[in-house]
């Protein structure tokens, strides 16, 4: 089981492929973290910019792998470089992070 501190900003609403990319990898990286990282508290942020939604996770677990990760995280950036957004997943001993952003272009009133 793993707590979870999220900072949640208003960041409106976005196209369903948008907002369906951003779920599905917010999923994945609890899922991982819950995996990898029992017992550890994830920091879950949810920001936007001018140009791009901004979504942050981080847990205190170490590095699982070489860095290049397995199917799930591969999906998550599949999703994401889809969007025309970035991907990165970064570790060490004191913890892991995936950082996503997508263009807002997609935003929807």
């Amino acid at each position: 089981m793993i707590d979870v501190e999220a900072h949640l900003d208003d960041v409106g609403r976005f196209e369903r492929d948008v907002e369906a990319a951003l779920y599905f990898c917010t999923v994945e990286a609890l899922t991982n973290s819950d995996r990898h990282a029992p017992g550890s508290t994830v920091r879950l942020s949810l920001t936007r910019t001018d140009a791009d939604v901004v979504l942050r996770i981080a847990d205190e677990g170490a590095l699982a792998d070489d860095g290049h990760g397995g199917r799930g995280l591969t999906n998550m950036r599949d999703r994401v470089e889809a969007l025309g957004g970035g991907f990165s997943f970064t570790g060490g001993p004191d913890g892991t992070v995936v950082a996503i952003s997508v263009p807002v272009s997609g935003v929807r009133s």
